[in-house]
């Protein structure tokens, strides 16, 4: 039973984006918590026995269409997870996030995949809520995922503006 009704709403965009963009986790049981320490929006991982999503807290007050573009995106982390061998995930991708670059590159093929399901319009919205903030925690943003200006330059190049 989910009591809190912030859960409820992300529950329920999960499951639709899930049942329309994402077949791969239609039986996959994933989890959704809040996370106050979390340092970006929101992050995804894989475990044995389940798949997570954490989530900051200030994520409660944001739009439906704000969230799918979150939700997009960390659908398309988990699916690239669960189609790796539990070689690659546990032990090849845990070396490989040492590195800066693998980091950055894994997040902006995660954007253009959240982009080849049709999310752009809901990913820009999302990354151009703070993309011109400033801080350190903005900058680092910045260098790991595509700007709004290329998601939208992208999602036209392959038909994907709609």
């Amino acid at each position: 039973m989910i009591k809190d009704n912030y859960l409820k709403r992300y529950y329920s965009i999960m499951n639709s984006l899930i049942q329309h963009s994402f077949p791969n986790l239609k039986n996959k049981k994933i989890k959704i918590y809040e996370s106050k320490n979390l340092k970006f929006s929101a992050d995804a991982k894989k475990f044995p026995w389940t798949l997570r999503i954490r989530t900051n807290p200030r994520l409660r007050k944001y739009s439906k269409k704000f969230l799918t573009g979150l939700f997009a995106h960390e659908l398309s982390h988990l699916e690239k997870f669960v189609n790796d061998s539990w070689f690659e995930y546990y032990i090849l991708r845990d070396f490989k996030t040492m590195s800066k670059r693998f980091i950055k590159n894994e997040e902006k093929e995660t954007d253009k995949q959240a982009i080849r399901k049709g999310y752009a319009k809901e990913l820009y919205l999302q990354r151009s809520s703070r993309w011109n903030a400033k801080g350190k925690k903005i900058e680092k943003i910045r260098k790991l995922y595509i700007s709004p200006n290329e998601i939208k330059k992208y999602a036209l190049s392959i038909g994907k503006w709609n």
